[in-house]
């Protein structure tokens, strides 16, 4: 287990050095399995949420358990509404799913003031479209470390994924980022994007949730 001295959490709001974890899609897990842990340890964290998933779908968070959630003192916010890739929308259709998520979350829980876009697709088009309805910050799935003198200045902020493969010691790294460690995740993350530009967004995320499926 990492030290609580090393692995600290901070509302992003309220920016101080440290770590902000971040949860995409509102999945059940989140509250059946996250909430608790996160509680256990006095930890905060940001959950992106689905708002069509939202009470329409059992394997997804209700409202009332992201409420709840909240409660806890979780910030609650926006992962667009139907969890569609925006580089495939045209600008009124990319509208449209900000403008619902927003509205639904401000309507059931507060206005959120940050989303992060599903697998990571989006145009600029898009984060200009999110800060006119609302969202001051974006998150995105491209590697790199949120720079405090740079926090208010920067339209979109990079966050490191953790997934079922990652060790300690890549949790270690990614925590107290070295030269090398994020030379090392931002190579593997540009080979991804090269691999999604020839492609499509589609046919890659067909082939990624394959793969994820036989690992599971």
């Amino acid at each position: 287990m990492l030290a609580p001295s090393v692995f600290k959490t901070n509302p992003i709001a309220h920016w101080q050095p440290g770590v902000v974890l971040t949860f995409d899609d509102g999945h059940k897990s989140h509250y059946t399995h996250a909430l608790p842990i996160l509680q256990k340890y006095g930890y905060k964290a940001l959950f992106f949420v689905t708002t069509a998933f939202t009470d329409n779908d059992p394997h997804f968070c209700s409202w009332n358990e992201l409420k709840e959630m909240a409660a806890a003192g979780m910030d609650i916010h926006a992962h667009g509404h139907t969890h569609s890739f925006f580089a495939n929308m045209n600008e009124e259709e990319a509208h449209e799913e900000l403008r619902h998520s927003y509205h639904l979350l401000k309507t059931n829980i507060a206005a959120p003031w940050s989303m992060s876009f599903p697998g990571g697709r989006y145009t600029k088009r898009d984060v200009e479209l999110a800060k006119r309805q609302g969202y001051s910050h974006v998150f995105t799935s491209e590697v790199g470390v949120i720079h405090s003198r740079r926090f208010l200045g920067q339209k979109t902020l990079p966050r490191f994924a953790i997934r079922s493969t990652t060790t300690e010691t890549d949790l270690k790294s990614m925590v107290m980022p070295s030269g090398m460690a994020l030379t090392k995740a931002k190579a593997i993350a540009l080979a991804k994007t090269l691999v999604k530009k020839m492609l499509g967004n589609n046919l890659y995320h067909k082939l990624y949730t394959m793969k994820a499926g036989r690992q599971n």
